[in-house]
């Protein structure tokens, strides 16, 4: 009558643990009660985040395709459950005033002040049910956003985006044409997620920031 995932991450555990601060991608839902499901809709107990904290992840960022897969309760006991264990969250909130409150989440790790966005391009056609709120990919959101987070003056703005096409090893070029406007906004690092492959990864210098 219960759940148990510790041995879906016995092997990745060791090098979890070993980073400074480990972040994930939660791309399905925490709704807190069954029915729980695999594809399309991904509802899970919660018993897997808590195996993905004692596995070693620190933050977990809700923004993706399969935020709204629960409904408007799935965004809601996803974001409690995650915070009750203690993990950093990101991306989806509670309420307007949850996220004027939590964003851009500012992490102090050691000597360096991290501010962190997240978002996502859409999710999957199921509507956000006020008053939860998902990230989209909306430019000029966005733009306030990172105003915002240099604002905050942290060493550094990590930006990642839910994003491109599906097993497409290349990026598209409105990824790359959006990852530049967020170089250009500040970011020090942009982290995508979606393609479930590898796609390109590039060093660049940007001098021109605001």
């Amino acid at each position: 009558g219960t759940y148990d995932y510790h041995h879906c991450f016995k092997y990745v555990a060791p090098i979890l643990k070993q980073a400074d601060l480990a972040i994930g991608n939660l791309e399905f839902t925490l709704p807190g009660k069954p029915p729980y499901s695999g594809y399309p809709q991904f509802r899970s107990p919660d018993a897997v985040a808590v195996a993905l904290k004692e596995a070693g992840f620190d933050m977990l960022v809700t923004a993706n395709n399969h935020s709204n897969d629960a409904g408007r309760t799935g965004v809601e006991n996803t974001i409690r459950t995650v915070r009750k264990l203690g993990f950093h969250q990101t991306g989806t909130f509670l309420d307007s005033m949850d996220r004027s409150l939590n964003y851009p989440l500012l992490i102090q790790h050691g000597n360096f002040k991290l501010a962190f966005l997240n978002y996502t391009y859409g999710t999957n056609g199921i509507p956000t049910k006020p008053p939860v709120i998902v990230n989209l990919l909306d430019e000029k959101q966005m733009a306030a956003d990172m105003e915002k987070a240099r604002a905050a003056n942290p060493d550094a703005i990590i930006v990642m985006v839910h994003w491109g096409n599906e097993y497409q090893l290349v990026e598209t070029s409105y990824q790359r044409q959006l990852a530049q406007k967020l170089f250009l906004w500040g970011a020090k690092v942009v982290i995508g997620s979606h393609p479930h492959v590898v796609q390109s990864i590039e060093l660049t210098t940007q001098t021109d920031s605001i």
